[in-house]
Order: structure tokens, then C-alpha cells, then sequence
């Protein structure tokens, strides 16, 4: 029988030796985010995200090769759900957002170019969402690997008086 991403999220936070781990779900800009409760969240969350960010990655990988997905279809599909713990994610998320806005009002008054610190590809997706429309700035991802990053992209004449 077939396990759904809720059942799968709980099973491996066990295997980790996580204690009591709840998971619902919930839906947010994204898509569907499945939140887990634990007394264990910091172990979970690990080093600024890093644990959390690689639990995404696998529970993607192992729910889109269950459904029978070729691997290309389900790294197609991985922005289709999240995971989050404690509301860690969103709570980020809105600095995040916040980050970006600061960014493109500096690009604005400074009328050039500002590149952001690296960040993993759900955070730049978070990035480049949050100034999609925002006239006179235009955002694209640069670099390589753990150096990739947003650069926020000030554009002459486009901003509307």
C-alpha cells in the first residue's frame, strides 16, 4: 500500500529518532506545506535550515519516485509541496520577502544592480515571487552551487511615474 507524504514525512522523522512528530497540512503562496510538531523541531531544523532544507529534498525524491514519476518529471514537480517545522519556514519566508524589498528599493535609489548572499533554490524562488511585477526591477539568479544568488536588477526607464 502506498504511503501518503504525511505518513512518509512521519516514518523517516521517526527513523531519525525523532520523538512524536504531527504532521498536517496546510496550503500557503507555494502550494501545500505539510507542518510537523515535535519537541525534537531543533534537531529537525538543524544548522540554519540545513536539515530541514535536505528532508525536503528527500521526502521529494522518494514521494515522486513511489508515484511511479521518472526522476526529471518529479525534480519537475518539487515546488509542488514543503516542508516546514515549528513554522520555521514561514517565519523566514517573511523576512525573506522583507529582504527583497530592501534590496530592490536600494537597486532603485542607487539605480544599479544588487546581488543577494547565496541562498538554496526554494529560497530564491521565495525571492524572485516576492518583486515579480515590482516595477523598474527584474530579478535572475547567478553563479553556481551553494554560490548561486539573486540579483536584484535595476531598470532604467521602467518605472512607471
Amino acid at each position: 500500500m502506498k504511503k501518503n507524504i504525511s505518513e512518509t514525512i512521519a516514518e523517516l522523522l521517526t527513523h531519525m529518532g525523532v520523538s512524536s512528530p504531527v504532521v498536517s497540512m496546510e496550503k500557503d503562496d507555494f502550494g501545500t506545506v505539510y507542518m510537523v510538531e515535535t519537541p525534537d523541531s531543533r534537531m529537525v531544523i538543524g544548522n540554519r535550515g540545513e536539515t530541514l532544507l535536505a528532508l525536503n529534498h528527500i521526502v521529494k525524491r522518494i514521494t515522486g519516485k513511489k508515484e511511479g514519476m521518472p526522476a526529471a518529471q518529479a525534480e519537475a514537480n518539487e515546488e509542488n509541496f514543503s516542508i516546514d517545522v515549528q513554522c520555521y519556514q514561514k517565519e523566514k519566508n517573511v523576512e525573506l520577502r522583507a529582504r527583497a524589498h530592501l534590496y530592490a528599493t536600494r537597486a532603485k535609489t542607487f539605480q544599479s544592480d544588487v546581488e543577494m548572499d547565496p541562498m538554496s533554490s526554494y529560497e530564491r524562488m521565495v525571492v524572485h515571487a516576492a518583486l515579480a511585477g515590482s516595477p523598474g526591477i527584474k530579478t535572475e539568479s547567478s553563479g553556481y552551487g551553494r554560490e548561486r544568488r539573486v540579483v536584484v536588477r535595476y531598470i532604467q526607464g521602467a518605472e512607471t511615474p
